[in-house]
């Protein structure tokens, strides 16, 4: 994977941080912790801007997962949001 520099101003744009929960909810709209977290978007994405920009928002734990193919290959996934609702692959 390479490392793209200075683009932590896009990532923290409201438009953004949107665009990353809906593509993280896929899939999970049925649940209650992302239909909580959804009825409050504006409010939740609003202060998870406020706590990356000030940089003491709190990143989740990384989950290790195991995928079987031809090979195997050990995976990690780091929650994005708080309360668990959404977890980025």
């Amino acid at each position: 994977m390479r490392r793209i520099g200075n683009c932590f101003e896009a990532v923290v744009e409201p438009e953004n941080l949107q665009l990353a929960f809906w593509k993280a909810s896929q899939g999970k709209r049925h649940r209650p912790e992302q239909r909580a977290f959804a009825e409050n978007l504006s409010a939740e994405l609003a202060q998870m801007r406020a706590g990356l920009l000030a940089g003491d928002y709190p990143v989740g734990n990384y989950t290790l997962f195991t995928r079987s193919t031809t090979r195997r290959n050990a995976k990690s996934a780091q929650r994005r949001f708080p309360n668990g609702c959404c977890t980025m692959r």
